[in-house]
């Protein structure tokens, strides 16, 4: 068997003999060089994540709102209010 490289030493702890990596070194290593290496890209990825976490965040609290008032909304009475002025 062949000695582990620097990298494997680095990134890697040894038990009885096996090596396991370390995932969440290599984790945040791979999110580092896909986004903060540079700050345009990270600032970009920031803002982004913003819009995203707004409309999720926007989405899930519309519907709460509406399942907790399920039938006093006017939309759900839209169709109720106008069969009844014909």
């Amino acid at each position: 068997r062949s000695a582990p490289s620097l990298r494997q030493k680095i990134v890697s702890t040894r038990c009885g003999g096996r090596i396991y990596i370390n995932t969440g070194v290599m984790a945040l290593e791979s999110l580092y060089k896909a986004v903060m290496r540079r700050n345009s890209v990270y600032i970009g990825f920031i803002i982004a994540g913003a819009f995203v976490g707004e409309k999720a965040l926007n989405g899930a609290v519309d519907m709460m709102w509406e399942s907790s008032n399920k039938g006093k909304l006017y939309k759900h009475l839209e169709a109720t209010l106008n069969s009844e002025e014909d």
